[in-house]
């Protein structure tokens, strides 16, 4: 029940938020701000891509 009471609230929420038109292309998207991660989204800057780098971590490098 209180799942459903979350998700009830949730889209109620979600409904209300304006919708952004506004739309982005990139050639490379890299998820995950670890040290890897930094490195794929720099070479792949270096081979003339355009990137997106995309990380939940409050740090990046995977350091806290």
């Amino acid at each position: 029940m209180k799942r459903l009471m979350v998700l009830v609230v949730t889209a109620v929420f979600a409904w209300r938020l304006p919708v952004s038109a506004e739309t982005f292309e990139y050639d490379v998207v890299v998820y995950g701000g670890t040290s890897a991660g930094i490195a794929a989204a720099l070479q792949a800057d270096r081979m003339g891509r355009s990137v997106i780098l995309g990380a939940p971590e409050t740090d990046l490098g995977g350091l806290e």
